[in-house]
C-alpha cells in the first residue's frame, strides 16, 4: 500500500486505463473528471489518482477544495484519505497553488495529514515549502512527521 492509501497493483491498473482511454480518444475531461469539475469534496479516489496524471488546469480548484473540505469540518476516515490523495496529486502535477493549504494541512493535529503536506510540500519545493519543511523536521511532536520532512527537504533540495 503507498503512503497514500491506494494499492500499487490497482494504481497501476487507474494509470493504464486512463492512458488507454486517453489515447483512444474516447474519453473528454468532464467524462473522466466530473466530480473534480463540479469541485465536489468527495470525489472518488479513483478520480483523484488519474487527475495526478493529467495536467488539465481545470481541475487544480477541485483538488483544492477536497483540501479546503478538511478544514471546513469533514474529518471522516474517508475525507482524510481524499486529502491525502489530494496532496499527493497536486504535487505531482507540480501545482504550486498548493502549497499555501499543504502548509495549512502541516499543522493539522492528525499525523498521516502532516506526514502527506511534508511529501507534497518536498514534491513542490520553493522557499514557502522548505521552510515549512524545516519548522516540520525540528518541531513536530511526531518522529514520523519529523523523518518524513527530512527526507523531503533532501528532496526538495
Amino acid at each position: 500500500m503507498t503512503s497514500h492509501g491506494v494499492q500499487p497493483r490497482q494504481l497501476r491498473r487507474w494509470r493504464l486505463a486512463s492512458w488507454a482511454l486517453l489515447l483512444l480518444g474516447l474519453t473528454s475531461c468532464s467524462q473522466r473528471f466530473p466530480a473534480l469539475l463540479r469541485q465536489d469534496p468527495a470525489a472518488p479516489a479513483q478520480e483523484i489518482v488519474q487527475a495526478a496524471e493529467s495536467g488539465d488546469p481545470r481541475l487544480t480548484p477541485g483538488l483544492l477544495r477536497i483540501l479546503h473540505s478538511w478544514h471546513e469540518g469533514d474529518r471522516s476516515q474517508a475525507a482524510a484519505a481524499r486529502v491525502v490523495t489530494a496532496s499527493i496529486a497536486l504535487a505531482e502535477r507540480g501545482d504550486l497553488v498548493a502549497v499555501g493549504a499543504l502548509i495549512q494541512l502541516a499543522d493539522d493535529p492528525n499525523e498521516a495529514l502532516r506526514v502527506a503536506a511534508a511529501e507534497a510540500l518536498g514534491l513542490l519545493g520553493g522557499a514557502q515549502a522548505e521552510d515549512c519543511l524545516e519548522r516540520l523536521a525540528r518541531a513536530d511532536p511526531s518522529l514520523q512527521v519529523r523523518r518524513r520532512a527530512r527526507q523531503a527537504r533532501n528532496v526538495a533540495a
